[in-house]
């Protein structure tokens, strides 16, 4: 029962949660922006999604696979989709077995 509840306590966090490839490109995202649909996301970098201030910057984490060192920033976002927003942004790679 108590692990019911803490999967819906995250389930209604007010978090996103992406993965993208080593080209920044999302191969995954969940809670993404209600205005856009995942087929908008998906195989896109935020480049290519948004416009604004804060786009740049959350390219910058791609520093992460040059040092394989997970990083966190604060980044706020002013784009005309959803205005002005502020994420905590965690960053880590991912590594392959292969």
């Amino acid at each position: 029962m108590e692990a019911s509840v803490e999967r819906e306590q995250i389930l209604n966090a007010p978090v996103v949660i992406g993965h993208q490839d080593k080209e920044l490109l999302y191969l995954f995202i969940y809670n993404h922006v209600p205005s856009l649909q995942e087929e908008h996301i998906i195989g896109r970098t935020d480049v290519e999604i948004f416009t604004g201030a804060g786009v740049k910057e959350s390219q910058d984490f791609k520093e992460v696979l040059e040092k394989w060192l997970p990083a966190k920033r604060t980044i706020t976002y002013e784009t005309p989709l959803f205005g002005s927003k502020t994420f905590l942004i965690h960053v880590e790679p991912v590594f392959s077995k292969a």
